[in-house]
């Protein structure tokens, strides 16, 4: 399965039993195999929390440590990412909260593809978060553990759809495996955190979003690394869109709304591609002088005003700073939009991806850490260059749709 998910699931169900038999008395004795969430008090699990950081996360312990380029952090009182996570879990409404991310090795006007995402973190989240939208962005959250006990138990194996190429590859998969697919991190899906955040919606899940920034870590470098995660991205997202998870099935669990902002990301990728291309057809079309409307004095008018309210929208900021952010989130999706079409077609087709979806028990390492490999630290000069050259034509083309 995703070999992210398989370690996380291992780590909740062999890993963590262990720690807590350090600290806490099992209700009843452990097996041989080792103590299970399930010797343990209710209790004793309600009070434990689960953080999980991907592993070029760095806690900030005093978030006055690191300053945001374009805005002073708004938290200033030196308390850090963990005391954080639990005084908001201290409420028991939430059984999840996520905290936003911050890249160091990336300077806000030199963003191109919208890394530090101001977009997300600063408007999306929040709105979504008012209507009970689960937010889950795979690491810089905390969950709680009898949270994730009761969703490992209801889990139901057979929907891991990377459970059965699995096992007809590999034959019968080790007792570690077989745990780890039965976690409540799906496998079914390279993107686990969209379809650990659809998961918890349909169980009845409360989570929240607490938006202060305490974790900071290292964007992707270079423009193959930024596709390879984008694309990842993508294809995620399309394979439950093309599955029977898609969350349009689900209106009963996720309601009405919550059966469409789950579509939302997914059918992004596709407006953001057919719009792209069909601004590609305009000039061409001009100049060959085809015209698909007349231009009369009623076009005019509400052209403009097609453009106005759409600026409104798109580029509605409550800190001016952030205007430039919303600027690189429609520029990065230009950049990006052939891997998004990449991305779809292998999901639409299930072509396999280079991507680890599925991870053979011969090629795992023998600790529950499957390491990332290293990135540079800086984009290379060359592929700067070439990043400038594909904005510039972007900003032409954009020239000649006006």
């Amino acid at each position: 399965g995703n070999a992210k998910s398989l370690n996380l699931n291992h780590c909740i169900k062999i890993e963590i039993p262990k720690i807590l038999a350090r600290y806490h008395t099992p209700k009843v004795a452990a097996d041989t195999s080792g103590p299970r969430l399930g010797d343990f008090d209710d209790a004793v699990l309600r009070r434990s929390v689960v953080v999980v950081l991907d592993c070029d996360m760095a806690i900030v312990n005093d978030p006055n440590e690191f300053m945001l380029v374009d805005r002073p952090p708004r938290n200033g009182d030196g308390v850090g990412f963990l005391p954080k996570i639990l005084r908001v879990l201290s409420d028991d409404r939430w059984d999840l909260v996520l905290t936003p991310q911050y890249f160091t090795n990336i300077t806000p006007y030199a963003d191109a593809f919208n890394h530090l995402n101001p977009q997300f973190w600063e408007y999306i989240l929040p709105g979504l978060t008012t209507l009970g939208y689960v937010a889950c962005t795979g690491t810089n959250m905390g969950l709680r553990l009898s949270m994730l006990h009761n969703h490992s138990r209801t889990h139901d194996r057979d929907d891991n759809q990377a459970v059965r190429p699995f096992v007809s590859d590999q034959g019968n998969p080790s007792a570690r495996y077989e745990a780890a697919m039965q976690g409540p991190f799906p496998v079914y899906s390279v993107t686990e955190d969209y379809a650990l955040s659809l998961e918890l919606k349909k169980a009845g899940v409360k989570g929240t979003y607490h938006a202060e920034y305490l974790v900071k870590g290292a964007a992707p470098s270079g423009i193959t690394a930024v596709d390879i995660q984008r694309g990842r991205w993508t294809e995620g997202h399309y394979q439950i869109f093309f599955s029977r998870k898609n969350p349009a099935f689900y209106p009963h669990k996720l309601g009405l709304i919550g059966s469409i902002y789950y579509n939302y990301g997914t059918l992004a990728y596709l407006c953001n591609i057919i719009t792209i291309w069909m601004y590609q057809l305009v000039p061409l079309l001009s100049a060959i002088g085809l015209q698909p409307v007349a231009f009369s004095t009623s076009f005019r008018y509400a052209a403009t005003a097609y453009l106005v309210l759409t600026v409104a929208v798109q580029y509605y900021v409550r800190e001016a700073p952030h205007f430039f952010g919303m600027w690189r989130a429609n520029m990065s999706n230009i950049l990006l939009s052939w891997t998004y079409m990449k991305a779809i077609c292998r999901a639409a087709l299930n072509v396999k991806s280079d991507f680890a979806t599925h991870t053979a028990a011969k090629e795992a390492p023998e600790d529950s850490i499957m390491p990332n490999p290293p990135m540079p630290d800086r984009q290379d000069d060359s592929e700067q260059l070439l990043l400038w050259l594909l904005m510039l034509r972007i900003l032409i083309t954009h020239a000649c749709c006006c």
